[in-house]
């Protein structure tokens, strides 16, 4: 793998190529008071007194998603790097899309640059992604935070109904598209709290033929992952974790899934965020940086 490097201000785009030949969109932000983004020496490389981030975006989604959130940690100090899963932002499509297909990207992204191990950070989707990367390489991962995580332990996602929710989201797909209102979606549900030029790349990236391709084949393989999952549980994470659910309540099946799994945790810490949008990287980023913030200090404590 080698990281092939294009400057622009602020932060640092390149592509890693990955070791089946496809290449990957890469986004380091540099904290604030760090390297100036017009280094050419990789980050990876030098001593960092806070470990690096790395975020994981849910089903069907870009490295956009962390915009705000990555400013927020460059702020506080933390080198953060988000990416493009294949066919989605900047990264060309790539045929195989199942759960481990996708963990397997992840690692070689955080290989690439942290291979002293990052926190990782999930959404949705991008929750279970993390967990089975700390089962697969906990070496990778020093503290976990799990954005209003998809689960395995909720009986709505997996089974006859999971794969009726799959035709519906697929049709969904479709149907905005097909009558151009896929990008009002995305703003309603909290691009619009993105900067102006990156609300824009998200009307021409976001919605793509290949991002929109890319979202089934990531749908296709969500719920039978999930299923398997549940038959084959991962073994619990040994680090940190925290868990910051969207705001529900305490008797819905989504938040008693989330505390039992945390009550099973040896070090988990389970708040919810002061929104009910599953999209909190967009609605509450300062929280999620707060959830970072935590699990680094537990993990130094």
């Amino acid at each position: 793998m080698s990281a092939k490097q294009v400057n622009w201000p602020r932060s640092k785009h390149s592509y890693v190529d990955l070791s089946d030949g496809r290449r990957l969109h890469v986004v380091e932000h540099l904290p604030f008071s760090g390297v100036a983004a017009t280094t050419t020496a990789p980050a990876a490389t030098t001593s960092e007194a806070k470990p690096p981030v790395v975020f994981e975006s849910g089903l069907g989604l870009s490295r956009l998603l962390w915009a705000n959130v990555a400013h927020l940690l460059a702020k506080a100090g933390y080198r953060t790097i988000s990416y493009d899963r294949s066919g989605l932002g900047r990264s060309p499509a790539a045929t195989e899309r199942s759960l481990e297909a996708l963990v397997a990207d992840l690692e070689q992204v955080v290989r690439a640059y942290a291979p002293q191990g990052a926190i990782i950070v999930g959404h949705s989707y991008g929750g279970i992604m993390a967990r089975l990367l700390t089962a697969r390489q906990p070496q990778l991962v020093k503290a976990l935070v799990l954005v209003d995580p998809s689960s395995e332990f909720v009986g709505a996602q997996i089974g006859p109904l999971g794969k009726r929710l799959e035709a519906l989201f697929d049709s969904a797909i479709t149907f905005s598209r097909d009558l151009k209102l896929l990008p009002i979606f995305l703003m309603a549900a909290g691009y619009k709290h993105l900067p102006a030029r990156l609300q824009q790349k998200v009307r021409v990236e976001d919605v793509s033929d290949a991002a929109l391709k890319a979202r089934r084949q990531e749908n296709k393989g969500y719920y039978p992952a999930l299923a398997k999952l549940r038959e084959q549980p991962l073994p619990h994470p040994q680090v940190p974790v925290e868990i910051l659910l969207a705001s529900s309540s305490p008797e819905s099946e989504w938040f008693k899934a989330h505390s039992e799994y945390a009550s099973k945790l040896p070090d988990a810490h389970l708040w919810q965020a002061s929104t009910s949008s599953h999209m909190v990287p967009l609605l509450k980023p300062q929280e999620v940086a707060l959830a970072v913030k935590q699990a680094d200090a537990r993990r130094s404590a």
